[in-house]
């Protein structure tokens, strides 16, 4: 099934809700990686994610890395998906950072994106 609409946009959380009612649910969030939006996803889904099940939230690699001076974004190292997971943990205890993933790969570009759901 193809939800073609924006992952924020209220209809479309609510339609993921019915689909996945009663089912293990897993999120990976790779999409505008500008902090504002992560962190609308996170909220977003973390009412989503199952129990014991991972939002994976991509390319936090980004707050670690020079930026890319040929391809002009609106995320860098002070707006990026790490800074909205390091504002969404600070008010979420239903998650903790899962560290078997992240040092068991040898390369990821999801350091520490990694959040398994506790409760």
């Amino acid at each position: 099934m193809l939800i073609n609409k924006s992952s924020t946009d209220e209809k479309v959380c609510t339609e993921l809700k019915k689909i996945t009612k009663n089912k293990k649910v897993l999120v990976i969030l790779d999409s505008d990686h500008s902090e504002k939006h992560v962190l609308d996803e996170l909220n977003i889904y973390s009412e989503i994610v199952s129990k014991n099940s991972f939002l994976i939230i991509c390319d936090t690699i980004i707050n670690y890395i020079k930026p890319n001076k040929e391809r002009k974004r609106n995320w860098n190292k002070t707006n990026n998906p790490f800074t909205a997971i390091k504002k969404f943990m600070n008010k979420n205890k239903n998650f903790i950072f899962d560290k078997k993933y992240n040092y068991k790969l040898l390369t990821s570009c999801n350091f520490h994106g990694f959040l398994k759901k506790i409760k």
